[in-house]
């Protein structure tokens, strides 16, 4: 039987961005867990986020997480990609609408990693992304 989450193991690791680290576990049997803790000027954390990622029936999924509030599913699937690799997770089952799309990818595995989103509110559509370090 195919796991897909085995194709996610790229993203595993401690990373950082500009006042914020993530880290990722390693995929272990169908899940694999991240965390995303950011802090201000003055070292106090003033945002955090969880993400369980699971494979279920050959697909892959994820369940963020904002300050302990689920957000609800994505599904995800591999983009093809001649530098790297890629992913995006678009809404399976969402609490909010605002974000439709996650998604992570690189060109420099183990090294960087960008991750995004995308999606919609009364102002127009929007996308943010993040590139992040390894941490060590």
């Amino acid at each position: 039987m195919h796991n897909p989450l085995k194709e996610l193991a790229y993203i595993s690791g401690a990373w950082q961005g500009e006042g914020f680290i993530l880290d990722f576990t390693e995929p272990v049997y169908t899940l694999m867990f991240g965390n995303m803790q950011a802090s201000n000027e003055a070292g106090m954390t003033v945002y955090w986020e969880t993400f369980r990622f699971e494979a279920k029936n050959e697909k892959l999924f994820v369940y963020p997480a904002q300050m302990g509030h689920e957000n609800g599913a994505y599904i995800g699937e591999k983009q093809e990609s001649a530098e790297g690799h890629a992913h995006v997770f678009r809404t399976f089952i969402h609490k909010s609408a605002n974000i439709q799309e996650i998604y992570f990818n690189t060109s420099h595995p183990g090294k960087e990693l960008v991750m995004g989103v995308r999606g919609g509110n009364e102002n127009g559509p929007f996308e943010k992304e993040w590139k992040l370090t390894k941490r060590q």
